[in-house]
C-alpha cells in the first residue's frame, strides 16, 4: 500500500474545543474555526421590513414571507426570525464551545440533550455536519 493509500492514523479525530467529531484522519483539530466552514449565507445584519420583505443592510432583498393557509398573523413573526438567522447562527455557534465545557457537569440534568440540541441547530443552519 503506497503512501497516497494508507489508511487514517486514528479511526475518529475530535475537535480539541468543542468535541467535534470529525471522523478519520490523521490529526484533530485545536480549534473550531480549524472545521466550521465560513458562512454560506449572504452576510448579515439582516432587517425585517413592514412590506414583509428581509433585506441586507443595504437594502438586497434574502426573503418574502407569503402566508400559507390564510395564517396572516403569522407573517410578521416569520419575517423576524428570519432577519434574525444569521445573529442567531453567530450567537449559536459563540456559545457552543462554552456549553461543551459543561457536558459532564451534573449540575443540569440535559446538558448533553442541551449541547446536542445546539450542535443540530447549527448544523442545519450551516449545512453541516460538525
Amino acid at each position: 500500500m503506497s503512501a497516497a493509500q494508507s489508511k487514517p492514523r486514528f479511526a475518529m479525530t475530535y475537535c480539541s474545543q468543542c468535541g467535534s467529531e470529525l471522523g478519520p484522519g490523521d490529526s484533530g483539530v485545536s480549534h473550531c474555526s480549524d472545521h466550521r466552514r465560513a458562512a454560506q449565507h449572504t452576510p448579515g445584519p439582516w432587517v425585517a421590513h413592514a412590506d414583509l420583505l428581509v433585506r441586507t443592510e443595504d437594502g438586497w432583498v434574502i426573503a418574502r414571507c407569503c402566508s400559507t393557509l390564510g395564517k396572516y398573523e403569522l407573517e410578521e413573526p416569520n419575517v423576524r426570525l428570519i432577519a434574525a438567522a444569521p445573529e442567531l447562527l453567530a450567537a449559536a455557534q459563540r456559545v457552543e464551545p462554552f456549553v461543551a465545557g459543561f457536558d459532564d457537569d451534573n449540575l443540569h440534568d440535559d446538558i448533553k440533550g442541551m449541547l446536542r440540541d445546539l450542535r443540530a441547530a447549527v448544523a442545519k443552519a450551516t449545512g453541516s455536519m460538525s
